[in-house]
């Protein structure tokens, strides 16, 4: 079951086990959290690195919080063109 699947079960029980009402403001946030998938956590880290001249960077995770313990970032081409980043904990 996918954490969007569980939310939407866990929302049809709470109204129709539980009796809860869906005007509520809980239960309207877990209805707009179907609405808008992008929003609900998976398996997936999607990082962003932020490289300045100097050395300076700065990598959060896709809900912006900043990625501790990071020591540096390079980004470099390969052999075969393709360009990568290279995060070193």
């Amino acid at each position: 079951m996918s954490p969007l699947e569980l939310i939407r079960e866990a929302y049809d029980r709470l109204l129709d086990d539980a009796d809860q009402d869906p005007r509520s403001a809980f239960m309207r946030a877990l209805l707009e959290l179907t609405n808008t998938p992008e929003q609900v956590p998976d398996s997936r880290i999607e990082l962003t690195a932020t490289v300045q001249p100097g050395g300076r960077f700065r990598v959060t995770d896709q809900h912006g919080r900043e990625l501790a313990g990071v020591q540096s970032v390079v980004l470099f081409r390969d052999q075969t063109g393709k360009d990568v980043m290279q995060i070193n904990l």
